[in-house]
């Protein structure tokens, strides 16, 4: 037998019937001292005792709470009907709220906690009066506030109304009376959903032009949502940035923008008017319009438009116009030209692209556009429309776009435009059609239009028309 395994042996016998080994003793265990790591910094006081470990609420969230306990703050206890905030520095709501905060003063920041400030009428407060986070309005207004992280409810006057720099970050608005959130210039708006009541058939709209999100020049608006606001669902004035946003089913225009502005990634589904309407200057980026009643973009002079898509609109896909926004102080431009690249129109009632001046067109194009004429005791709609694929009157360039199964034309237009490696197939009525002169077709493809391939007359700059076995380097081609 090995010897070397009898210890082991005698170990597991002693363990088996229950009998306790020897152990040798180890000695005191005195606490670290007070300059060791990691305890004594952490757990320890100088003499070694323990301190608590749990921080109260003042530690881990600075600021006054509302409503406040203390009768030394009767403006933040709702005695006096409101909630004023008078001093700078971080309020928090501790509990829902029927009462309206006022922020009387300059860089305060209010966190509602994922609380809600919803109205509830009484005799003092009648619907439509008060406002439910008040920055205060015009020269008076407060700067640099942020409000952020609860909802709003109910019939306030506004939701938010703040002035010049401020933030609004994650709130829900809803069912108020105007604007859900209403800011100064430079405001930022980022993820904040904006709703109203669905009014019934035949009600009225209400008063207007009020905005879901409201926001002055050189603001930015992100990741919102505005549904079913009784007017503008999402405005930003002058050199503003809206981005990632979605309108649906609002009373009135789904976006707007002031000049120099520019939209990326926005969608506006389903409105009352015009899905996308902006002014001189505005860039647009990946945007879309979905089934608006008016046009799905409205633009104005000096603005481009990349990677947008209009579909299934009641009036034109895009139109753009001399005119300029209502109450706008600077007359029309003149002659300065819209750009589209890579942009779509498809299933609109109207024309898919409808322009007053000059304007660049590159990849675009204009599928099943355009409604069929009135039946016998069929009612006309408001305003008639035309049927093209393309409408523009003058000094328009077209390269490499497709014109495809619109009602009428495929591509229409006055004079001094151009239209090179086009294509324009099963359209109602001409493939090209030109009413006037100093135009040049080159290089084009057109088979299989109603009325025929290309209609323009003398004086215009038209290579012939052939198929491949006559074709010169400027012919237009058909089969």
């Amino acid at each position: 037998m090995n010897i070397r395994l009898i210890p082991i042996l005698r170990m597991a016998l002693l363990s088996a019937c229950g009998l306790a080994l020897p152990v040798q003793g180890q000695g005191p265990l005195p606490p670290p001292g007070p300059g060791s790591f990691p305890f004594a910094d952490r757990a320890l006081d100088a003499t070694g005792t323990p301190v608590p470990s749990m921080k109260s609420l003042t530690q881990t969230d600075p600021g006054q709470p509302i409503p406040s306990r203390d009768a030394n703050l009767p403006a933040l206890t709702g005695s006096a009907g409101n909630y004023t905030i008078s001093r700078p520095g971080h309020y928090y709501l501790t509990e829902n709220l029927t009462r309206q905060v006022v922020i009387d003063a300059d860089d305060v920041t209010l966190d509602l906690r994922g609380y809600l400030i919803e109205f509830v009428p009484s005799l003092e407060v009648p619907p439509g009066t008060q406002v439910a986070v008040d920055g205060g309005s015009g020269a008076a207004a407060h700067e640099n506030i942020t409000v952020r992280n609860g909802h709003i409810k109910g019939a306030w006057l506004i939701g938010v109304r703040l002035g010049k720099t401020c933030r609004v970050h994650d709130l829900q608005v809803s069912n108020v009376n105007t604007y859900g959130i209403l800011c100064g210039q430079s405001a930022s708006v980022e993820l904040c959903t904006v709703r109203a009541q669905r009014l019934e058939a035949g009600a009225p709209a209400g008063p207007g032009p009020w905005s879901g999100i409201h926001c002055d020049d050189g603001s930015v608006v992100r990741g919102c949502v505005a549904d079913t606001i009784r007017a503008i669902g999402i405005l930003a004035q002058s050199g503003s940035r809206i981005a990632d946003c979605v309108a649906i089913s609002c009373y009135g225009c789904g976006i707007v923008s002031a000049s120099g502005s520019s939209l990326s990634g926005c969608t506006a589904k389903s409105c009352g008017a015009t899905g996308i309407d902006v002014n001189t200057g505005v860039t647009l980026l990946n945007c879309s319009a979905l089934g608006n009643r008016n046009e799905g973009f409205h633009l104005r002079g000096g603005c481009a438009l990349m990677n947008c898509t209009s579909r299934g609109n009641l009036e034109e896909g895009y139109y753009a116009e001399r005119s300029t926004f209502v109450g706008n102080p600077l007359p029309p431009e003149n002659n300065v030209a819209v750009s589209f690249v890579q942009c779509v129109a498809q299933l609109n009632q109207w024309d898919g692209f409808h322009t007053e001046f000059d304007c660049l067109f590159t990849h675009c194009s204009a599928d099943k556009n355009g409604s069929p004429p009135l039946q016998p005791g069929q009612t006309p709609p408001p305003l008639m429309g035309t049927s093209h694929g393309f409408n523009v009157t003058d000094g328009c360039q077209f390269l490499n776009c497709l014109s495809v199964a619109n009602y009428a034309s495929g591509y229409k237009g006055g004079n001094n435009n151009r239209l090179e490696g086009c294509t324009a197939r099963a359209n109602g009525t001409w493939g090209i059609e030109l009413a006037s002169n100093q135009n040049v077709v080159i290089r084009n493809f057109v088979r299989s239009n109603g009325a025929g391939q290309i209609s323009v007359p003398a004086g215009n700059g038209v290579a012939p028309l052939t198929d491949a076995a006559g074709a010169t380097p400027t012919s237009n081609l058909t089969f």
